[in-house]
């Protein structure tokens, strides 16, 4: 293993934040680009749903000095299991993205039905309609990110493996990061939702295998997903770059400037 991976993997493993009412925290800081530049720490962050945070959660988080959420959760989903945030928090920017048109209803029933090639070809669907059209969503979302003035910043969805999955791919992308590392956190959900989704799939009381195979699938990441994002924007865009600068509008040199030192 090279001396970059080994590093790499080093500050995945340190990034994550514990917490007892979200599993799927972390902050983004200290990944080194091609450049050998680096992600400050404590100012980009990212998450699943903070609505069952714990008191200690809550007061742990306001020692981050987070002062901006940007959630990418539908206005169903914000209304069904709203953030408890902390006192540090000024601003929250809602840019709800329904791929696919995902609701709590379809994915059941995708459940119920043990349809694993189901769940599989909904997922490759969201991933290209988050590439397609959803970009006046993530526009919004760079467009935030280089206003902000540096200030500490979460981006969340429900899962925070999808939606804010993609916001981390395209972030990461905008900053030059290696594929290596771009992928590394893309998956590292995975591992921190393993020992919550293994609890999750115990209690539900699932009535096959297949049910509980399809819900496994539907709740975690794979390689085959990101592949799949970086395929779509090459056969429409040509390149990230592309994409990123014509499609999204971003300045990279601002956000390089912003964020990197």
């Amino acid at each position: 293993m090279s001396n970059t991976k080994k590093q790499l993997q080093s500050n995945l493993i340190t990034s994550e934040i514990k917490l007892d009412g979200q599993c799927n925290f972390r902050d983004l800081g200290g990944l080194v680009n091609k450049d050998r530049l680096a992600l400050k720490k404590e100012i980009i962050f990212r998450s699943g749903q903070l609505n069952e945070l714990t008191p200690a959660d809550i007061k742990l988080l306001d020692t981050l000095n987070l002062s901006t959420v940007i959630d990418f959760r539908s206005a169903e989903e914000t209304k069904m299991q709203p953030h408890r945030l902390p006192p540090s928090i000024r601003t929250t920017y809602h840019l709800p993205i329904t791929p696919g048109n995902i609701t709590p209803a379809s994915i059941e029933e995708i459940v119920r039905d043990g349809n694993l090639k189901g769940a599989n070809d909904f997922l490759f669907e969201i991933y290209k309609q988050l590439v397609l059209e959803n970009q006046k969503e993530y526009t919004l979302f760079f467009q935030k990110l280089q206003t902000n003035n540096g200030s500490p910043t979460l981006f969340n969805c429900t899962a925070g493996k999808d939606r804010t999955g993609f916001a981390a791919i395209l972030f990461l992308s905008a900053l030059d990061f290696d594929l290596d590392i771009i992928y590394t956190d893309y998956l590292k959900t995975n591992q921190a939702v393993g020992p919550t989704l293994d609890k999750v799939i115990s209690s539900f009381g699932f009535q096959n295998k297949k049910q509980s195979q399809t819900f496994y699938e539907l709740m975690t990441v794979k390689e085959a997903f990101i592949n799949h994002v970086f395929s779509t924007i090459k056969n429409h865009y040509l390149s990230m770059d592309n994409y990123l600068e014509k499609q999204l509008g971003i300045n990279k040199n601002i956000l390089k400037e912003i964020y990197l030192e």
